[in-house]
């Protein structure tokens, strides 16, 4: 699950923290290894969630965005690379390089038959501002009722 809480003092200190989405009111159910990025006001976050196949390899990358960090809206899933049987365990983190704004993943690739992993892998993509708004968009029209 993932859960949502505040922090406006110091970061190690536990009376400084405030759950506003607790075990009783997850923001995602089934969300393990979950990344987290903040891009401008939207948040992107990936998981590999399973129950789309049996066992390991029954687990996808999943892309979820948010305006609030509270109520997510699923993108899609990322298939596994040809070459092993799932991708697991994604790390996200964006980087703006020469006044545009990338979003880095990494995650590892599982051997084929097994349940460990012999790769890590990374892909980037360019956000573009359109694109951002398009995110606005669709969280906004799903927060309204407007989409399933």
């Amino acid at each position: 699950m993932m859960l949502y809480a505040e922090n406006r003092g110091a970061f190690a200190s536990p009376e400084q923290w405030t759950i506003v989405r607790g075990m009783n009111n997850p923001c995602i159910v089934n969300f393990p290894n979950p990344a987290v990025v903040r891009i401008e006001n939207i948040y992107l976050a990936y998981t590999d969630a399973g129950g789309y196949g049996e066992g390991w390899a029954g687990r996808k990358i999943l892309e979820m965005v948010s305006l609030d960090g509270l109520d997510w809206t699923p993108l899609g899933f990322i298939e596994h690379d040809a070459d092993v049987q799932a991708n697991h365990v994604p790390e996200a983190f964006a980087l703006t390089e020469g006044g545009s704004t990338w979003l880095y993943l990494t995650y590892g690739g599982q051997v084929p038959g097994d349940y460990r992993y012999d790769r890590i892998r990374a892909k980037r993509r360019r956000l573009t501002p359109a694109e951002l708004e398009s995110y606005r968009t669709l969280c906004n029209r799903c927060a309204s009722g407007l989409l399933p």
